[in-house]
Formats: structure tokens, sequence, C-alpha cells
């Protein structure tokens, strides 16, 4: 809000064109060269045609400019070379070995909470049996069960537990090929009606998991 306006007398007594707005009662003050200048919150000052600008200087505006460029040319440089990595959103394996089926029933078709988990290579290239093993959750918890081998051949040989055996056409040679499926079984009454069967295929060398499936084992009994 401008204040009150300086009177004719107070602004005849300024120099050329000036003029000038002040809070309060205003005043005339003079200058060490008795220049004169306004008092008060705002004013404005004119010396013939020159007007005297308070804004920020063009040399400044500049250093400013340059500063944010160079800010951001040091930010795209450092995630460029990885010294800030982008947060990116961790990728979930694919489903290879896809859970088909989870049936509670022996071969001979009795009720005993078995675990018999199918697979089916969904994926369009065939797995190297020798080269991976599986691990099984069962809601969400990692069961004790060790399957270092995909190969039905060889599962006698390593070490292994919890699987009774591991069978199929998927399994039977070196390679689970595409479209094939496989069985395992595992020991009876770890996964139970409505339990949520997770299964990951891990590459033996690195430990690396290639594959995640799961599946809710049936509520009711099917055979």
């Amino acid at each position: 809000m401008k204040g009150p306006r300086l009177t004719d007398t107070q602004s005849r007594g300024m120099r050329d064109g000036t003029t000038g707005y002040a809070t309060g009662t205003p005043c005339l003050v003079k200058d060490s060269r008795g220049h004169a200048i306004a008092s008060g919150e705002r004013y404005r000052l004119t010396a013939g045609d020159r007007p005297f600008d308070f804004g920020v200087s063009p040399v400044i505006s500049e250093i400013l400019l340059v500063a944010v460029t160079v800010l951001f040319a040091a930010a795209v440089f450092a995630v460029f070379f990885g010294l800030f990595p982008l947060p990116y959103a961790e990728e979930e394996p694919p489903e290879i070995l896809k859970i088909v089926s989870i049936s509670h029933y022996n071969d001979k078709k009795e009720l005993t909470y078995a675990g018999v988990i199918t697979l089916k290579n969904i994926a369009c290239e065939p797995l190297e049996n020798r080269e991976y093993g599986i691990w099984l959750s069962v809601n969400g918890k990692r069961q004790n069960v060790v399957i270092e081998t995909l190969n039905s051949r060889d599962f006698i040989e390593t070490h292994h537990n919890g699987v009774r055996l591991i069978k199929g056409a998927g399994p039977q040679g070196d390679f689970w090929e595409s479209g094939y499926r496989g069985v395992i079984d595992i020991l009876d009454k770890m996964i139970l009606p409505g339990d949520l069967v997770s299964v990951e295929v891990y590459r033996l060398e690195t430990e690396e998991v290639i594959s995640y499936s799961e599946l809710h084992a049936p509520s009711v009994f099917v055979q």
C-alpha cells in the first residue's frame, strides 16, 4: 500500500524528475553531495532520463545461470556413470516351471495329505536339468526341502531331503523341454489344503533364481 505522497514543496526540492512515496510522515533528506532523497518504505528516483535500477544485475543473473547449468551437468554425469544410481523396482523372476496342480492323494488314490506337485515348462526354451535345483516354500516359509538336480536319473545320487522322487517327461533327460511336465513328490503333510505353495528354480552355480511360480493347494480334495 502506498504511503502519503510528498507535498509539492518537497517534490520541487528533489532533483530533476524525482518523485517519492513514504510511509508515516514524509520527510526530505539530502545525501553528502546535496542531492535530495526521499525516506520511506517505497520510493523511485530518476536523474534526468536515467532511472536508478534496484533489480538484479545482469552479471549476477549470468552467474546464477552458469551455476545451475553446472549443477545439472554434474547430476547427469553422476547418474550416467553410476555414482548415484536411480531407484528402480526389482524385477521378479519369470515363470518358467509353472505349478499346474497340487494333489493330496498318493498313487493309489488314497488321501494321505501327500504333496504331489506337477510342474510344466511354459517357456520357449528347454532347461538343462543338471544345472538347476528347486527351493520350496509353504505360506511364505521356505521348507527343509533339498533338490539339487532336475534330472530324475541323477536324483537318487544327489543330496536331497524332504522329497520322495522326481519323475515325468521333463526331468527324465538332460533337458526339460518346452511344454513337458514333471512331478515332484514331497513328504506327506508338508502341504495342507489351502496352503500357498511356491517353487523357485535356481541356478546351482550362483543360486540365482531364474523361475518363480506359486499356487494354492486345493481346499476340496480332487483326485
